[in-house]
């Protein structure tokens, strides 16, 4: 193993826990999590009428070392109108 070297054929990647715990976590969780919520929080304010895309969902859900949810949530919803400043 030569960390030094970009090797694009590397194996063993799938092992590594890098930006879960330890002294490997991620510095930019905190700034990922805000900008999230605040795009969540906006869509929010503008969208109206939200639900489920028919026959678009299975409801299937994943599981890994820190979290679990749905793989895949399809939502359509109504946008409104953007105001003029």
């Amino acid at each position: 193993m030569n960390p030094d070297v970009f090797d694009i054929e590397r194996t063993g990647g799938r092992a590594h826990l890098g930006f879960s715990t330890g002294m490997h976590i991620c510095a930019g969780r905190f700034f990922a999590r805000h900008i999230i919520s605040r795009t969540i929080a906006k869509l929010s304010e503008r969208a109206t009428h939200n639900r489920f895309v028919p026959g678009a969902n299975d409801f299937s859900h994943t599981h890994n070392l820190l979290a679990s949810g749905y793989r895949e949530l399809v939502i359509e919803f109504d946008a409104l109108p953007r105001p003029i400043p």
